[in-house]
């Protein structure tokens, strides 16, 4: 039986260095730390990369470096959760906002407002869409995402004595269509399933 192996002196590699280097181990490279300037591009999202070429792995005698890729982990915001290019972003408006209208200030992403005007009868859960106000692309800059905007009436939880008499006034001077809305809708559903 025979068995072939590389050469335990040279490792195969057809020469014998005489006094061999203690720091790299004949291999011709060393592992050192080192920081480098990172250009992120605008618009990027969690878990795409960044790669930089000619900052990876050193290649074998003299060879060239590799190219180094960065995974890049987006934090969360505060305000703002994002889909692709899109934002979205919920606001909070009163009752009396919504039945009356009113403008209103929406944050953007840039740090800047946009005045926008709630419409007299906005019903809650109403969606406003800003249009290139979201996020860039990342592989085309010049597309922009809009900025998605959720209006969400606010109902108050704790009333004194005057609001409740005040609003038990609103509800009778809106009339029987209005207070028997809830009978009409359940009459509907009914009728749906009959």
């Amino acid at each position: 039986m025979t068995k072939v192996v590389p050469c335990s002196s040279c490792r195969g590699k057809g020469k014998i260095i005489k006094d061999p280097c203690t720091t790299c181990r004949e291999e011709g490279r060393v592992r050192t730390s080192k920081k480098i300037d990172v250009n992120i591009p605008k618009g990027i999202d969690n878990g795409q990369s960044v790669r930089i070429t000619g900052k990876g792995e050193m290649g074998e005698k003299g060879a060239p470096a590799g190219d180094l890729y960065i995974t890049v982990s987006v934090s969360p915001h505060k305000l703002f959760s994002r889909d692709g290019s899109h934002l979205y972003l919920e606001i909070p408006i009163t009752f009396v906002q919504a039945a009356l209208g009113d403008e209103i200030s929406i944050p953007t992403l840039s740090g800047g407002v946009e005045k926008y005007t709630v419409k007299s009868g906005t019903q809650p859960g109403t969606v406003v869409q800003l249009r290139g106000k979201g996020v860039s692309n990342v592989h085309n800059p010049r597309s922009i995402g809009d900025l998605i905007v959720k209006l969400n009436v606010t109902v108050p939880t704790a009333l004194n004595d005057r609001q409740r008499d005040l609003l038990k006034d609103f509800n009778a001077a809106m009339g029987d269509e209005y207070v028997n809305h809830k009978r009409n809708w359940l009459d509907k559903v009914k009728g749906y399933f009959s």
